[in-house]
């Protein structure tokens, strides 16, 4: 990226804190950690508030991380699209739960063999959300779509 692009970028996101932009006001921290947080709620497609709303449990313990402010994010947000079934994208490998049947799961957890007490999807499964169907064991470990 270049130096003025990054620049105006940076210009656009401190147009935002301050609110000539959206009408939200300062969050309670530095300038240069405000940038950080609003550059990881623009990542996560989203307004500084809202992240905060997102994290509001953990907020005051977590917002001067820029770093675990994203990963906390990233993790909630993944939690919530896993309720509604959708499958994270890095998520390849495939994994007989016991109790959910054949599930996607991160790489190289699908190797862990059996017996397996659980999966990620069980407390889906148990909240009553969208476990996919998604996946069986064929062959080697490889994966296709029921």
């Amino acid at each position: 990226m270049s130096g003025d692009a990054s620049e105006a970028g940076l210009t656009v996101l401190k147009e935002t804190l301050d609110g000539e932009r959206s009408g939200e006001p300062l969050p309670p921290a530095s300038s240069e950690l405000s940038i950080q947080l609003a550059a990881v709620a623009t990542e996560m497609g989203m307004t500084p508030d809202r992240l905060q709303a997102l994290l509001q449990e953990v907020w005051d313990d977590v917002r001067d991380d820029p770093d675990l402010v994203r990963a906390l994010a990233k993790s909630k947000l993944e939690g919530r699209g896993r309720y509604r079934g959708y499958v994270p994208a890095t998520w390849t490998d495939v994994l007989e739960c016991p109790h959910c049947g054949p599930v996607w799961i991160w790489p190289p957890a699908g190797q862990l063999g059996e017996p397996v007490i659980g999966c990620p999807w069980c407390h889906v499964r148990h909240r009553q959300g969208a476990v996919p169907a998604a996946a069986k064991v064929t062959g080697e470990n490889s994966a296709c779509w029921l």
